[in-house]
C-alpha cells in the first residue's frame, strides 16, 4: 500500500511557477547493449539556489510505421520506479512492443524519473532494508543522509524534466502513458503544458484533486472492495466479510495478534499484527490476487484463534511492498518524494514531537462510519504517517492543485481496478470529470496496474480501441479466475474423509490434498510479490521450492505443514500436469503416516499400515458454486500465475 499507488494527488506540486528550464540540445542516441538510449543533462534546482546536475537515462523505440507521427511517453510507478525497467522487457526486442503495436507511428520512449534507476540513483542503505510499514526511523536517517537535496525530487521536478526531454526531442505535443504515480505525473504535465498533450492513458488513477494522508478514500472503499471479494466462494463460512473485520480491529485495539510464520529456509519466527498491519495487508493484496482472494478468511480463522494465516498475509505484504533492488526500486527517492511533497496533518517544518498530537487530532475528526471496519487509531498509524512523521521537511510547501478546467481537451482513458484500494476506482471517476473528454472504465475482480492485472482481454482491447480513435466498452465481464478460500483448517479433525477412505487415513489424504494446492498458492503468491519465488515456508513448518528438471517443474517438499501435525515430504515430478508423479511420505503425530504414491489425481499406498486408494481434487473450495469459477487443477492456479508473473509488475 505503500509508493506511488496511493499518492493520490500528491499536492499536485506540477504546478509551482517555477519556469523550466531552457530548450535542450537534440538528444544523441546510441546503441546500449541493444537498446537505443541517450542521456539528457537536467539542474538539479530550476530555482538556482542549489547547484548540480542530474544525467536522466532516456531510451527510445522507433516506431514501426512510418511516417513518425509523433511520442509516446511511459510513466512509470512508485515514485520510485525507473520507468526503463518498469516498462522493458527480458530482451531489447520485446522491450515496449506492446504500447508500440498501440501507438505504431509513434517514437516509444521512456525515461528513469530523476533519483532512480540510472538517473542519479538515490541509495539509503537503512531504508532498503526497512519494512516499509513502519520505516520512520530509517526515513529520518535517510533524510540527514541525502541533506539539502532531498528537496529536488518532487512531481514538479519531473514534469520539468518532462518538459525538457519533450524539446530534446523535438516533440511538438506526447501522448503520455502513466500508472499509478505515473497517472499524477502525467496530469501535472498536462496541467502545467495543456497544449503540449496530444493523448492520455491513465491506469490506476491518482485523482488530481488532492491526496488524504489518512487515507479517507481508501477507508471508504474497503467495504465495496471486500464485498466484491466475496462475491463467490465466502458463502460457506461467513455472511459478512466488513463486520469480521471489524470484529478483529475491534479486538486488535486490546492486543496484537500474536503467533509465528515460516520463512522460506524453514524457520520458525514470532510474529504480530497490530490494526495498522491488517489494515497494510489488505491494501497490498491488490497487486497480489492469491492474498486478496485469501484475506476474508484468513480474518475468521484470526478470530477463531489460529493466527498463522493471517500473520503469513502480513509477511507477504511487507515482501510485496519491500522488494526489488534499490536499482528497481529507489526507497530514497520514494521517501525523498512523498515526505517532501503530501500535505500531512502537522504544520510544515514543525518539531517532530509535536507532529503525533496533530494527526491524532485529524484522525478523531473522521466520522468513524467512513472508516469502519477500521478506526482513527488506524487512519492516525499509516505506514505513509509513520514513514514521514520524523522527516525534516527541505522545501516549501507543495502549490494547490489546478482548476479542473486547466486540463486540455484531449482523449483521455483511465482504467480502475475493482478490487484496487491505493488507487480506488472512485479516484478514476472523481478525476474523468475533470477532464473535457474522458472515459473511466472499471474492470471487476482486478487490482492495481489493470493492463498488468486484468487476465481477460477487456482492458488491452479498450485501450487498442482508445489509441486507435475507436468506442470504448462501457463495462467488463466478470473474471472466472480467483473465488474467495475457505480458512485453511488447523487441525486434522475438521477435515472430512476423502471418498472412499473413512476415519483418520481419509483425513490425513485430505490433508495432503489441501498441502499440495496450498504450497502451489504460495508458490503463485510468491512470485506476484517479488518474494523468493522458488522456495518457501509451509504454513505450520517445514519449507518448499521448485527447480527445472529435464524442462519439467519439479516441486519438492520437506516435511511441509499444513495442517497441524501432518507432515508431508517428497518430490513431485511434472508437478501440475496430467503427467505428475511422485513418492510422498506423511509423517507428524496428529494421524497414521506411511507413503502414498501420487499419479496424476490418485494416490494410492499405504498409512498406519493399512492400504488407502482415493482421488484427490485441487482441496480448497468444497461447494460447488465456487468449484464452477476456480481453477479446476494445480494447473490451472500455475497457469494463471505464469500468465500474470510474465507481465510487468507496477507499483
Amino acid at each position: 500500500m505503500t509508493r506511488g499507488r496511493r499518492l493520490a494527488g500528491l499536492a499536485l506540486a506540477a504546478v509551482v511557477l517555477a519556469l523550466p528550464a531552457p530548450a535542450q540540445a537534440a538528444l544523441r542516441f546510441h546503441d546500449c547493449r541493444g537498446q537505443s538510449c541517450a542521456r539528457l543533462a537536467v539542474p538539479l534546482d530550476r530555482s538556482g539556489s542549489a547547484s548540480g546536475r542530474v544525467s536522466l537515462y532516456v531510451e527510445r523505440r522507433r516506431a514501426a510505421r512510418r511516417p513518425r507521427r509523433g511520442v509516446t511517453l511511459l510513466l512509470a510507478g512508485g515514485p520510485g520506479q525507473p520507468a526503463t525497467l518498469a516498462y522493458g522487457g527480458p530482451t531489447p526486442e520485446q522491450s515496449y512492443r506492446e504500447f508500440a503495436a498501440l501507438t505504431p507511428a509513434n517514437d516509444i520512449v521512456t525515461f528513469d524519473q530523476r533519483g532512480t534507476g540510472r538517473s542519479g540513483l538515490l541509495r539509503c542503505p537503512r531504508l532498503e532494508r526497512a519494512n516499509l510499514a513502519d520505516a520512520g526511523a530509517e526515513a529520518a536517517d535517510c533524510a540527514a543522509r541525502l541533506g539539502p537535496r532531498r528537496a529536488f525530487y518532487r512531481t514538479s521536478d519531473t514534469v520539468d524534466d518532462i518538459e525538457a526531454l519533450r524539446a530534446a526531442l523535438g516533440a511538438r505535443k506526447l501522448t503520455l502513458v502513466g500508472v499509478s504515480y505515473g497517472t499524477l505525473v502525467a496530469q501535472a504535465y498536462a496541467a502545467r503544458h495543456p497544449d503540449r498533450v496530444e493523448r492520455v492513458l491513465l491506469d490506476s488513477v491518482l485523482d488530481v484533486a488532492g491526496w488524504d494522508p489518512l487515507y479517507g478514500d481508501i477507508f471508504r472503499a474497503v467495504p465495496r472492495v471486500l464485498r466484491s471479494v466475496c462475491r463467490r466462494g465466502c458463502a460457506s463460512f461467513t455472511s459478512d466479510p466488513v463486520a469480521d473485520a471489524g470484529r478483529l480491529v475491534a479486538a486488535l485495539a486490546n492486543a496484537p495478534l500474536r503467533g509465528r510464520v515460516t520463512l522460506p529456509d524453514g524457520r520458525r519466527r514470532r510474529s504480530s499484527l497490530s490494526r495498522e498491519e491488517l489494515f497494510f495487508t489488505l491494501v497490498a493484496g491488490d497487486l497480489d490476487p492469491v492474498s486478496r482472494y485469501a484475506y476474508p478468511a484468513a480474518v475468521t480463522s484470526a478470530l477463531a484463534g489460529d493466527a498463522a494465516p493471517l500473520l503469513r498475509l502480513k509477511r507477504r505484504a511487507v515482501v510485496s511492498e519491500s522488494s526489488g533492488t534499490p536499482r528497481e526500486f529507489s526507497t530514497a527517492l520514494y521517501a525523498a518524494t512523498a515526505c517532501e511533497e503530501i500535505p500531512f496533518p502537522w504544520a510544515r517544518f514543525s518539531p517532530p514531537a509535536e507532529r503525533p498530537a496533530a494527526v491524532l487530532a485529524a484522525a478523531a475528526g473522521i466520522p468513524p462510519a467512513q472508516l469502519f471496519p477500521f478506526d482513527a487509531a488506524t487512519a492516525a498509524g499509516n505506514d505513509f504517517i509513520r514513514l514521514c512523521e520524523r522527516w525534516p521537511e527541505a522545501s516549501p510547501p507543495p502549490a494547490p492543485p489546478p482548476p479542473p478546467g486547466s486540463l486540455p481537451d484531449v482523449p483521455v482513458l483511465m482504467l480502475a481496478g475493482e478490487a484496487d484500494l491505493r488507487t480506488p476506482a472512485e479516484a478514476a471517476s472523481r478525476a474523468a470529470a475533470d477532464w473535457p473528454d474522458a472515459h473511466a472504465l472499471v474492470v471487476p475482480d482486478t487490482g492495481h496496474s489493470v493492463l498488468t492485472a486484468d487476465l481477460t482481454p477487456c482492458a488491452r482491447n479498450a485501450t487498442r480501441r482508445f489509441f486507435r480513435g475507436g468506442s470504448v466498452p462501457q463495462r467488463c465481464r466478470r473474471q472466472p479466475f480467483f473465488v474467495a478460500t475457505p480458512p485453511l483448517p488447523a487441525s486434522l479433525d475438521l477435515l472430512r474423509p476423502v471418498r472412499g477412505v473413512p476415519g483418520a487415513r481419509g483425513r490425513v489424504v485430505r490433508a495432503v490434498e489441501q498441502t499440495l494446492y496450498d504450497v502451489a498458492e504460495d508458490f503463485v503468491a510468491s512470485v506476484l510479490t517479488g518474494g523468493a519465488g522458488l522456495r518457501g515456508g509451509g504454513l505450520r513448518g517445514g519449507r518448499w521450492h521448485f527447480e527445472l528438471g529435464h524442462g519439467r517443474l519439479l516441486m519438492r517438499l520437506e516435511r511441509v505443514e499444513l495442517v497441524r501435525g501432518v507432515e508431508v515430504s517428497g518430490t513431485i515430478r511434472r508437478f501440475g500436469e496430467r503427467g505428475q508423479r511422485a513418492r510422498l511420505r506423511v509423517s507428524g503425530e496428529a494421524g497414521p503416516g506411511g507413503t502414498l504414491l501420487l499419479r496424476a489425481n490418485r494416490v494410492s499406498g499405504r498409512l498406519g499400515g493399512r492400504s488407502v486408494r482415493a482421488r484427490i481434487g485441487i482441496g480448497v473450495v468444497e461447494d460447488a458454486a465456487a468449484a464452477a469459477a476456480a481453477p479446476r487443477s494445480l494447473a490451472g492456479l500455475l497457469r494463471v500465475g505464469r500468465r500474470l508473473a510474465q507481465r510487468p509488475r507496477m507499483r
